[in-house]
């Protein structure tokens, strides 16, 4: 999970012109092959640099899970990276084709 909290750090000092509307599409590739999904929007101009919340949704649900919660943490200066976890949304399992959480065995969940 600290891996999630270093990205965020670094997307953040992207520079991007922000707004809340500036959505980046993001992809992370996992060493055990998947493909791990989201969305990052940038911290509002005059926010204090590198401040973004990692929103990680709940089981069954996805990225769009905080879509009515984004525009108040950007009103408050943060920038947020929202991802689809395995299972979850876009995110997949590469060529060996698109699992879903409720396919799940006990390991799977371990390894997620």
């Amino acid at each position: 999970m600290i891996w999630l909290f270093a990205l965020a750090r670094l997307f953040a000092g992207f520079g991007f012109a922000a707004n809340l509307n500036s959505l980046h599409p993001v992809r992370f590739k996992t060493v055990d092959g998947w493909t791990i999904v989201g969305v990052y929007h940038p911290p509002r101009p005059g926010g204090k640099k590198g401040d973004v919340a990692v929103l990680i949704h709940g089981v069954g649900a996805g990225h769009g899970e905080w879509s009515s919660i984004e525009p108040r943490l950007w009103k408050m200066g943060l920038g947020t990276l929202a991802i689809d976890l395995r299972g979850h949304g876009e995110s997949d399992q590469g060529p060996s084709g698109k699992r879903v959480w409720s396919q799940f065995s006990d390991h799977d969940w371990i390894a997620a």
